[in-house]
């Protein structure tokens, strides 16, 4: 864990020096010694970022699998990546099959925070599982991209505790634009029954042709 008197700690990718950058500013965490980085998955953490995966045990973060880091491995070795800046769609695709055959799932976190409060990711009217339709002023099509393979979620961050679950469907080869407004805890607790019982839910709403 990062702190003052950490001395001499080393990249568990590369094995490079590390130091542990602890001001009262930006949360504590460690960093290269050297302007470089080993993992090519690796983009410069936001505040945002970080303060997402500290809410993990120290080490359930920044695990080793293979030649990359997890921003967050549970115990049931499902992934969790926190993403606040734009990502490559062959990057997206990448990490998604790399962690489907190394991990028992994926889950994305996206920073959607100034989207929703901007207006440009509106919500529809929520029915009593909390279902919603939403769309974005203008259009993303590059959010299609996440959550192509199969044992994937991916969550939008609008703010505080309130993300918004996205549906898993696609509708005549689109994405839905539909999802769940949850609570924080179901990151903290997500697991596949969860998943598909709100998945059962939903198909009313799909059979009707939601584009």
């Amino acid at each position: 864990m990062p702190s003052p008197a950490v001395v001499g700690a080393s990249c568990p990718v590369c094995t490079a020096p590390v130091i542990a950058k602890c001001g009262r500013i930006v949360s504590w965490h460690f960093a290269h010694k050297v302007d470089s980085e080993c993992d090519p998955w690796a983009d410069p953490e936001t505040e945002w970022h970080r303060k997402w995966k500290a809410r993990w045990p120290v080490d359930q973060q920044e695990v080793v699998i293979g030649d990359h880091r997890a921003d967050v491995l549970t115990p049931g070795r499902k992934v969790i990546e926190f993403q606040h800046s734009s990502i490559d769609p062959d990057e997206v695709a990448d990490r998604e099959q790399f962690y489907a055959a190394s991990a028992s799932g994926l889950a994305w976190v996206l920073d959607m925070t100034e989207a929703f409060e901007k207006n440009r990711l509106i919500l529809g009217d929520a029915g009593p599982s909390g279902f919603t339709t939403f769309h974005f002023t203008p259009q993303r099509p590059r959010l299609g991209f996440f959550g192509r393979v199969g044992s994937v979620e991916v969550f939008y961050h609008l703010g505080g505790r309130r993300l918004l679950w996205t549906a898993k469907h696609t509708v005549h080869g689109k994405p839905p634009w539909a999802g769940w407004v949850v609570d924080a805890s179901e990151v903290f607790a997500w697991d596949g029954v969860s998943v598909d019982e709100r998945r059962r839910a939903s198909e009313p709403f799909f059979s009707a042709g939601i584009s």
